[in-house]
């Protein structure tokens, strides 16, 4: 049976609860290090991540990873209700953005150079076997996620955060491997 996507969130923000920071912190280690040792991060130079509210996967180590390999970082920023891609240069040149979501202060990444991005690393509340994925309900990602053409879409979720199969709508990006 699938549950409804309200349910779902409730049953995942209630699941991270069992669980400490130091289990979280390993789980996302654990991911971050399988990420890094696969072929299609190595190979890429432009990759877009994200930076983690404390209930999300924590990528940093995949920001850290990809500046110091001189690949071009781009992290959301939401503008108008609408998701733009900052590039990143370093932590000290972060803000706090919507939701309290830390973004570069720095440039946009230019729309029309969407096509460059190789990987794209995208947090979900819950994912699926199938790559469906279901967000925190505001639909930033529903209505960004078309834009990429070219980027091998990565989701992250810690273990408890997949399941065999979850509500998805037609209009929904899957994506190509979840990574948990």
């Amino acid at each position: 049976m699938i549950l409804e996507k309200k349910t779902l969130r409730k049953k995942i923000r209630e699941l991270k609860t069992s669980f400490s920071v130091s289990e979280l912190k390993n789980f996302s280690s654990f991911v971050t290090d399988k990420i890094k040792s696969e072929a299609f991060w190595q190979k890429a130079s432009t990759v877009l991540l994200y930076y983690p509210l404390k209930d999300e996967l924590d990528v940093t180590p995949l920001i850290k990873d990809a500046a110091l390999n001189n690949k071009t970082v781009l992290l959301p920023v939401v503008e108008n209700e609408i998701l733009k891609l900052g590039v990143y240069k370093n932590d000290t040149l972060l803000i706090e953005g919507a939701f309290g979501i830390l973004e570069p202060s720095t440039e946009l990444f230019p729309e029309e150079k969407y096509s460059e991005i190789d990987v794209a690393v995208i947090p979900g509340v819950a994912f699926d076997k199938n790559g469906n994925r279901l967000g925190r309900g505001k639909g930033y990602y529903d209505r960004f996620l078309p834009e990429l053409t070219s980027a091998y879409i990565i989701g992250v979720c810690f273990p408890f955060q997949m399941f065999e199969e979850i509500p998805s709508e037609e209009f929904d990006v899957r994506m190509d491997k979840v990574f948990c």
